[in-house]
């Protein structure tokens, strides 16, 4: 899914033009006292994933100090989406939700509009192997086989590298290259929910 902006459509064509522009007039190179280990993925990423395969990446993170699964990694998608039901199980208020600042717009063209948006702590990895941000949701009131969606926004911010090939995604941590791995049986089982649910419809 991605996103369709509340603002003009003067604001998106200009926003289309920067990456047209020369790198050097729009963005400034980000200043490190040493250089990060390089991210690569390999065949030992591959040890104990059934092959072949097109799964999605699922992972488990931690939302606002609750353990959420299947949480749909997807670097296709603009926007980080939360859906109402997980919020529900979350014990948190749903009726107090800032104001959406975008649609969201599915691969079909088909436009939904949000309840609102939501901010909540994600904290990905485990214990010194882990980081934590304030992240952005739009949340959506509709059936899916998965409790929230992480998408480039999310993934660009955390500077995290995903590769659904490897089920598997990677981030510099203390100067170290830290693994995340995903549930292939999950995503599985999330792939067979949405063809039901898309069935029903």
């Amino acid at each position: 899914c991605s996103s369709s902006s509340g603002g003009s459509n003067r604001a998106m064509k200009q926003y289309a033009r920067e990456a047209r522009a020369p790198v050097a007039e729009i963005f400034q190179i980000r200043k490190k006292t040493r250089i990060a280990p390089a991210i690569t993925f390999g065949e030992e990423d591959l040890i104990g994933i059934h092959l072949p395969h097109d799964d999605a990446l699922v992972i488990s993170l931690l939302m606002a100090n609750f353990e959420v699964k299947r949480v749909l990694v997807d670097n296709g998608s603009s926007v980080n989406v939360v859906f109402l039901r997980t919020l529900k199980k979350m014990r948190l208020d749903a009726g107090n939700l800032d104001q959406a600042k975008s649609n969201v717009i599915a691969f079909n063209g088909e436009v939904s509009t949000p309840l609102g948006q939501v901010r909540l702590t994600i904290t990905v990895g485990d214990g010194c192997d882990s980081i934590t941000s304030v992240v952005d949701f739009l949340v959506m009131d509709v059936t899916s086989p998965y409790n929230a969606i992480m998408g480039r926004q999310w993934l660009h911010d955390s500077d995290i590298i995903p590769s659904s090939y490897h089920q598997c995604m990677k981030m510099v941590i203390n100067d170290r290259v830290v693994s995340v791995k995903g549930d292939q049986g999950t995503s599985r089982e999330c792939h067979a929910m949405a063809f039901r649910i898309e069935s029903t419809k």
